[in-house]
């Protein structure tokens, strides 16, 4: 039986760490076997910044993506250059697979012009949003930039539709454009919470494409709930084919 690609995202101990994206912060957390694919998660996009190495990760860490900052509104200006340019950077150090955008602060998609080489993708929004939450939203912009991609956030569907026919219809429509998952379970405090705690199915159900890596973003409350976390993974046959 295959089983799914796992990656794990570097916010997933920020409610108990405030080290981000260092070497040291990788080797301190994510300790089990089971870790070998990372989001580079980038919260800030002032103090943006990344000291993750190839040599400190050793082996490993083989595959990298990257979560870009999502409050800046993306344009054609100095700022928003800079952070991509710093983002690029990255790629040039590691083997980046995907960079994922939150398309609702692309104030202008030109900006993204010049850095085409690089492996964009946009994510579909939760039910805070105004935009960006519908097939429909996320196909215009897909159709507008054909070399973007989508990362599809399955916990996001969920907030807009709990019988998850919204990810049906994202699987149906845009099948050959999702290069991600991402998932975790919907908490009105966290928003995003681990699996093994709440146990709802239905968003691990709504899974079709054994082939996509999965992202989880699940944020933890302990340094041993990673463990506990993918045990529950692997125990839930939802996740093998």
């Amino acid at each position: 039986m295959k089983q799914c690609i796992i990656w794990w995202s570097s916010g997933d101990f920020c409610r108990i760490s405030d080290e981000r994206n260092t070497n040291e912060q990788v080797n301190k957390y994510f300790v089990i076997d089971a870790v070998n694919a990372l989001e580079i998660m980038l919260y800030d996009a002032k103090s943006i910044g990344c000291s993750i190495t190839k040599e400190g990760m050793g082996e490993r860490i083989s595959h990298y993506s990257i979560h870009t900052p999502t409050r800046h509104p993306y344009q054609n200006d100095d700022e928003s250059h800079r952070i991509l340019q710093v983002i690029e950077k990255i790629c040039t150090e590691l083997p980046i697979k995907n960079i994922v955008i939150h398309p609702d602060n692309v104030v202008d998609w030109s900006v993204f012009k010049q850095y085409n080489h690089l492996p964009f993708s946009i994510e579909n929004m939760d039910d805070r949003k105004k935009s960006c939450r519908s097939v429909e939203d996320i196909k215009k912009i897909l159709d507008d930039n054909p070399r973007f991609w989508l990362t599809l956030d399955l916990q996001h569907c969920f907030t807009n539709d709990s019988t998850m026919q919204l990810a049906r219809e994202f699987h149906r429509v845009l099948w050959d454009k999702i290069v991600q998952y991402h998932l975790s379970w919907y908490h009105p405090d966290y928003l995003h919470y681990p699996l093994f705690k709440t146990q709802q199915n239905e968003i691990i159900a709504s899974l079709e494409n054994r082939d996509i890596p999965i992202i989880i973003e699940s944020t933890f409350d302990e340094q041993d709930e990673l463990q506990k976390e993918i045990d529950y993974i692997y125990k839930n046959r939802s996740f093998i084919w």
